[in-house]
């Protein structure tokens, strides 16, 4: 289980990583720019960089309180081992309903494949 939760962790934050990295090369983008005297088209460029700056910002805060959030609360860790990676507790028993493919008009499918059946393969434990 710790396997995957550090895979998440790596991933958000290679994506804040880049994110970063992003936000850097645009502002040194903006900073050239606004060295020069700029005319109306480039106004507007610099205008939509900036926006694009403070968006990627405000997405990088996300991604560092996301980080954050998975470093420190267990609930959190708990929930993407859940939802992601399919753990369940010791003594939890999963239940998995496949759906009825057959047609049958409209009618209530058969009671055979509405039962519920146990997974092909072994939960984790």
């Amino acid at each position: 289980m710790q396997l995957g939760m550090t895979s998440r962790a790596s991933r958000l934050f290679l994506a804040a990583f880049y994110v970063t990295v992003g936000v850097v090369s645009i502002g040194g983008a903006v900073n050239v720019i606004a060295g020069d005297e700029p005319d109306a088209p480039l106004r507007g460029e610099l205008a939509s960089m900036e926006t694009r700056i403070r968006d990627e910002q405000v997405r990088a805060a996300a991604l560092e309180a996301e980080i954050e959030a998975f470093r420190t609360r267990r609930e959190v860790r708990e929930h993407v081992a859940r939802s992601e990676l399919g753990v369940v507790r010791k003594g939890e028993r999963v239940f998995v309903f496949k759906p009825h493919t057959g047609s049958n008009d409209g009618k209530v499918a058969p009671a055979e494949a509405a039962r519920p059946t146990l997974p092909d393969a072994p939960m984790a434990r």
